[in-house]
């Protein structure tokens, strides 16, 4: 461990993005670096396997502006990814996830960037176990498992053979409402403020996390609903 505020080598940089045991940075003129754990070819260098203690460029000449990496460490899910925003719009996924959080469809691993559609985005953010991406129209496209109903779209749990659901292609939130800000998750929930300013949620509900009011929390919500508060500020 490190107590100290420690330089990172002399590269410059304009973000950064953890994950568990997985660190992301995009340096200046847009080159998107990862160090730490391997196990699912999330380091997006070709391989899958070991960990690399330093950072090192990505194998891919996209340019991004912006990283956001996830996954889930259980013992039934231990999977890991990232998805990338690159300069132009574009989403692409990396590393591994089984219930559809790269996007790709039947597609469950890949070792470098990969293009996940060829629609334009404004932003990204990833939950435990979901992708969601904002279009410039204020609407959001998600993917991933559905169990919690944390991809707002109405469905959770499972299907009427009991396989659990979840999707594997980014999917439109159809719930009438568009979005300016969207907000990664270390869990199974997702939060996003709307056009209006107001901040709503989905998702896994066990622990009242999802902020609803009295009357409203519940065992998980599959919907989009608004908590009541009006964002002010955003940091």
């Amino acid at each position: 461990r490190i107590e100290t505020f420690t330089l990172i080598g002399t590269d410059l940089y304009n973000s950064c993005a953890c994950s568990g045991a997985t660190s992301y940075a995009i340096k200046q003129d847009g080159t998107p670096q990862s160090c730490g754990d391997n196990r699912d070819g999330q380091l997006g260098n070709g391989t899958n396997g070991g960990t690399i203690t330093t950072f090192a460029d990505m194998q891919t000449s996209v340019k991004f502006k912006k990283l956001s990496g996830n996954g889930d460490g259980n013992e039934d899910q231990n999977v890991f990814f990232v998805i990338g925003l690159s300069v132009d719009g574009y989403a692409y996924a990396c590393g591994r996830h089984r219930y559809g959080a790269l996007g790709l469809g039947a597609t469950t691993q890949v070792n470098v960037f990969t293009k996940i559609n060829d629609t334009v985005y404004e932003d990204i953010a990833t939950g435990q176990n979901a992708t969601y991406l904002l279009k410039p129209n204020g609407k959001i496209d998600a993917c991933g498992l559905e169990y919690w109903g944390q991809l707002g779209t109405g469905r959770y749990g499972n299907d009427e053979e009991g396989n659990i659901l979840y999707r594997n292609t980014p999917t439109e939130i159809n719930d009438g409402d568009t979005y300016s800000a969207i907000f990664p998750s270390r869990g199974d929930t997702f939060f996003a403020i709307n056009a209006q300013d107001h901040l709503k949620s989905c998702g896994m509900n066990l622990d009242a996390q999802l902020g609803y009011p009295a009357g409203v929390a519940g065992f998980n919500a599959q919907f989009f609903a608004q908590i009541g508060i009006k964002v002010v500020q955003r940091f």
